[in-house]
């Protein structure tokens, strides 16, 4: 069985899960077409423009897996350079990722962990995020609210999808988990209404050095807080955190 006869499948159900909604909508279109010999098989509205809405994730997986494959791995590693005094690292640290949507907390604590496997509690140089590999926006669509949890920033170092819950404390005071430290409207917006929710984080690599610091702090690893910057040219990777396959993520 194959990734196309999957997605191709993918697309067969969702369309059919949505017909009967579609036909009673008052304003919804669609065009269905057989691959192979170009018939057009069902049609409603194929002329009309609309929003394509969240129909182009449809879009984005097949370029994906076209592109990148099936069996593609995001990585997501944690490099070091210098050497170890005792129990300091002289040298600098590096968080780089590469598009792993999965990352969550568990492996940022693995991260963590090789660090005390490594006799290291402190690093005197810096804690430097690299998540250049492609595109790092601020939110996805700059006319939406800005306290959506679906507007979360959007780049190759990011954790738990973007996005962290907000709690409240039986006192009244809020506050997140994944721990989030960039304040905001975001932040305004959402702590005033006194209810759990989901909100968007803005700076995504920060916020996932951020949190890869307060873990190992809470490990006995003193970190500096977290930079964007050139590394040095000599680095070793001490774990490296591989996604699903691309096929399974979606």
């Amino acid at each position: 069985m194959t990734w196309r006869f999957v997605a191709a499948m993918a697309v067969f159900i969702n369309l059919c899960a949505t017909l009967p909604h579609v036909e009673a909508a008052p304003r919804t279109g669609y065009i269905l077409i057989d691959a192979n010999s170009g018939k057009q098989l069902a049609a409603k509205s194929q002329n009309t423009a609309f929003i394509p809405a969240s129909t182009m994730k449809l879009v984005t997986m097949l370029s994906a897996l076209d592109l990148l494959g099936p069996d593609h791995r995001f990585e997501t590693s944690l490099s070091v350079s210098g050497r170890i005094n005792g129990s300091v690292l002289e040298g600098d640290l590096v968080l780089q990722g590469n598009g792993d949507v999965e990352l969550d907390l568990n492996d940022l604590m693995r991260m963590g962990l090789a660090l005390r496997e490594l006799g290291i509690r402190k690093a005197s140089g810096r804690l430097l995020i690299r998540d250049n590999a492609f595109l790092r926006v601020n939110e996805i669509n700059a006319d939406q609210p800005l306290d959506a949890p679906y507007n979360a920033g959007v780049g190759p170092l990011s954790l738990a999808f973007g996005r962290v819950t907000l709690r409240v404390h039986r006192n009244g005071s809020v506050y997140t988990n994944p721990e989030l430290i960039e304040r905001g409207p975001v932040w305004r917006i959402a702590s005033s209404v006194n209810r759990a929710r989901d909100i968007p984080v803005r700076d995504v690599g920060m916020h996932t050095a951020l949190s890869l610091r307060r873990i190992a702090s809470e490990l006995g690893i003193e970190l500096p807080m977290p930079q964007r910057g050139i590394p040095p040219a000599q680095m070793r990777e001490i774990v490296t955190i591989q996604s699903k396959s691309l096929v399974d993520m979606i």
